[in-house]
């Protein structure tokens, strides 16, 4: 695809997102939400009587609420009560997260596609929370939200321009060392990083979560906004990287994206990452459960896949053992548990 062609396709690719009718929208209520949130004086029962328009968010935040899945214990009984636990911050998180992940699901049934993104998004929103979880603690919400939402773009482009992005699906999965935002670039002359900055713009969804999915494959990008934003950036592509690992395989090059990945920004060593994936099977399965959800069988098939493989004897493990130089007896990033 030529260069004249990409910057034509990148011309008209904002228009045709806006004239989509396939892409997932963010439901009034979490609209409503979020443009409270921007209020100074906003206090958190009157989200909470926003939130209680929507019966089926007011009934997952309980539920979430109810559930270790953000590691909480105690029960509750009101939506005000639930948010109050939460927080501000995570309260708008869980809100945007909780609204907009059953529409994601259903765009994943649209195509074959469309369902590769979902159950990446899926797989890197389960990642990125449980890194958080494992590290600092302190922005699992974000964390998830932000990794369910950074692939929104590709979604978006799928929709607008099906008969192109093909194309950087095909690559992507023909050369696994390619990194797909440069594929984008190359081919469309905009990447999905842009288009979901663009997409969440519109949606004022707040910067907290905006900022480090615009910078999720560059991270460096981020810095200056400061260490919080920056560092969820890193969380971001590390999930994201797990999620490729698992839909498109544990190639040389996937496996060796996530271990240094991992090694680089938690200290973690390769070891570990097998055991993570592993992990990970349990938490999709009980986000399943609480938002009532379905996984597909493929993907659980690619899961398994993975963590069937012994790090210390699989040839794909050694070689990228042997090209990062990792000892295995590396310990958490003291910086991360801060």
């Amino acid at each position: 695809m030529g260069a004249s062609m990409g910057k034509t396709i990148s011309e008209t690719m904002f228009d045709r997102i806006a004239a989509s009718e396939e892409l997932p929208t963010i439901p009034g209520v979490a609209l409503d939400v979020l443009a409270m949130a921007k209020r100074a004086n906003v206090s958190l029962p009157d989200i909470a009587d926003v939130v209680g328009r929507d019966p089926a968010l007011a009934a997952k935040i309980l539920r979430l609420a109810n559930s270790s899945f953000f590691g909480v214990s105690a029960k509750t009984g009101t939506v005000t009560q639930a948010l109050v636990r939460l927080g501000l911050r995570a309260s708008l998180s869980v809100v945007l997260g909780f609204s907009i992940l059953p529409k994601l699901a259903r765009a994943g049934r649209q195509s074959t596609d469309m369902r590769l993104i979902w159950n990446m998004s899926l797989l890197s929103s389960v990642s990125a929370k449980v890194i958080e979880e494992r590290t600092r603690g302190r922005f699992m919400e974000e964390a998830f939200t932000g990794a369910l939402l950074q692939d929104l773009g590709m979604l978006a482009m799928v929709a607008a321009a099906p008969e192109h992005y093909v194309d950087v699906l095909k690559t992507v999965e023909r050369d696994s060392a390619a990194e797909v935002h440069e594929v984008e670039e190359v081919m469309l002359g905009v990447n999905h990083m842009e288009i979901g900055v663009y997409l969440l713009g519109m949606w004022n969804v707040p910067d907290q979560i905006v900022g480090p999915i615009g910078g999720h494959h560059r991270p460096d990008a981020v810095r200056p906004s400061g260490y919080d934003d920056y560092r969820l950036a890193r969380v971001l592509q590390a999930s994201d990287a797990v999620s490729r690992l698992i839909c498109y395989g544990p190639t040389h090059a996937n496996v060796l994206r996530c271990v240094r990945l991992f090694a680089d920004y938690f200290c973690w060593p390769p070891t570990f990452v097998v055991s993570f994936v592993r992990d990970l099977t349990p938490s999709i399965r009980q986000v399943a459960q609480l938002l009532s959800i379905e996984v597909s069988d493929d993907l659980m098939e690619r899961l398994d896949r993975v963590t069937s493989l012994n790090s210390e004897d699989s040839d794909v493990w050694k070689e990228a053992l042997r090209l990062t130089g990792a000892e295995a007896t590396a310990g958490p990033d003291a910086e991360t548990l801060q």
